[in-house]
């Protein structure tokens, strides 16, 4: 009963970053911003603001109770395609840093361009280190703390919005 309370929980807590990825959380300044970093998977689900993204915010906290339904019954283990969603979206991310690198340094500046890239790295490498840490010793906690900062990276800092805002 405790896995399930805690997924339920942090399947929560997705939607709330998600929101503040998309700047719901904050006063609307009408820019994007090293805390509110407007990730593009977000964005590419067809938000144009909201309220449409109210539900968007919601969509990460869906896809991770799907992908992880074994942290629903305590599953210590982490499943072989969660390892292949962190390496390919690893990759996807520096293509995507790279490729619309100076859009960034032009329309959100130096600070968020290095900003975002170092928190990009930082959430996908601590995921990394908690899956080798997870093979010596597995364990709920892990497995469920290895999906969510997954999950969150993914939700922010992996693909942040680069370019001019409409």
């Amino acid at each position: 009963m405790k896995s399930v309370v805690l997924t339920i929980l942090a399947g929560l807590l997705l939607a709330l970053i998600a929101a503040q990825s998309l700047g719901l959380l904050i006063a609307e300044t009408g820019e994007v911003t090293v805390f509110a970093p407007c990730s593009m998977l977000l964005v590419f689900l067809g938000g144009n603001g909201p309220p449409s993204w109210i539900l968007i915010a919601a969509v990460p906290t869906l896809v991770f109770w799907v992908w992880s339904p074994g942290l629903f019954r305590g599953k210590a283990t982490i499943p072989l395609r969660s390892i292949l969603l962190l390496a390919i979206s690893v990759v996807a991310s520096i293509v995507w840093f790279v490729g619309s690198w100076r859009y960034g340094l032009k329309y959100e500046g130096l600070t968020y361009s290095i900003s975002t890239a170092l928190l990009s790295v930082i959430l996908a490498v601590l995921t990394g280190v908690l899956i080798l840490q997870s093979r010596k010793s597995p364990s709920f906690a892990i497995n469920l703390l290895v999906h969510f900062v997954l999950f969150a990276w993914l939700t922010t800092y992996a693909f942040p919005f680069f370019g001019e805002l409409p």
